[in-house]
């Protein structure tokens, strides 16, 4: 017997990850989210792979990935999860001693933790500063680091890193 291969169909996603449809080659969907209002997209808007959808012939619930599966970009509605697991990958990338990757690992790890109160994040991330300061100070990181950290605990954080 030979089986063809599985296909999948492409994902219909606003830039905030509704999902308008995860098979837009049959059903229509607007260039506008009926959610929220923010633009729907097909494509990585970094490489233009499509965003893969639902498995053809398959009916199942449909999450978006929150990667390109081409070029490894994260899509606009990256999860805070999705936000610590790039920091992992710079820190995994760095040059820098695996005894410091592990104490810096385990800061991210723990501020994976959604309940996790302002000032103890405040003193992971100083912790995290300290164990990885190449890494912390990089402009990657930074710019993923602000769009985790609000202001009040940025500003923590000075307290518990020397």
């Amino acid at each position: 017997m030979v089986y063809a291969p599985r296909q999948r169909d492409t994902a219909a996603v606003c830039r905030r990850g509704h999902v308008a449809t995860s098979r837009a080659e049959t059903v229509e969907y607007g260039v506008r989210c009926k959610f929220c209002g923010s633009e729907v997209i097909t494509a990585c808007p970094a490489c233009g792979e499509r965003i893969p959808g639902m498995w053809q012939r398959v009916a199942a619930h449909y999450s978006p990935p929150d990667f390109c599966e081409r070029c490894g970009e994260p899509y606009p509605w990256l999860s805070r999860q999705g936000r610590i697991y790039l920091l992992q990958n710079i820190l995994d990338e760095a040059d820098v001693s695996e005894a410091e990757k592990l104490r810096a690992r385990e800061q991210l790890d723990a501020l994976t933790d959604p309940d996790l109160g302002e000032e103890e994040q405040a003193e992971r991330w100083a912790r995290f500063r300290k164990a990885a300061p190449a890494v912390w100070a990089g402009e990657q990181a930074q710019r993923i680091i602000g769009s985790i950290v609000e202001v009040g605990t940025r500003a923590m954080i000075d307290k518990y890193a020397p």
